[in-house]
């Protein structure tokens, strides 16, 4: 079976969904967060674009600049791309503070608004 960016953009997302409910907050921010970097790596490799060094999907850092620039502008207004590449940067910071940061103080209301962000992201992308 084939699994594609979208497949597992949605698998995270519903993930993240479960874990909230669980109040495991800090994995919960990490599968929203890259339930966003899957549907908007599948969005990218579509139009053609490559992560650094060769590779078939952006980098983490790379992801909200290339979001902001190489989206379809027919599809994605002006607006719409910098909307998402705000949420990219918003989703990383809260993953990079709940994976690696014991100390964050990262909790519920952070899982909430990431899961709000995540799936705003995959409506567009989706649409």
């Amino acid at each position: 079976m084939t699994t594609t960016w979208a497949d597992m953009a949605g698998e995270s997302l519903d993930g993240a969904k479960l874990l909230n409910e669980h109040q495991r907050d800090r994995s919960a921010i990490n599968r929203a967060y890259f339930s966003a970097y899957s549907a908007l790596s599948g969005e990218l490799t579509k139009a053609g674009v490559q992560g650094a060094a060769g590779r078939p999907n952006p980098s983490h850092a790379q992801l909200a600049m290339l979001a902001r620039h190489n989206l379809d502008h027919d599809r994605y207004n002006e607006t719409s791309r910098r909307r998402i590449a705000s949420s990219v940067r918003l989703l990383l910071a809260l993953r990079v503070a709940a994976d690696y940061d014991p100390a964050s103080g990262v909790g519920q209301e952070e899982a909430v608004l990431a899961l709000r962000e995540a799936g705003a992201i995959r409506k567009a992308v989706a649409s």
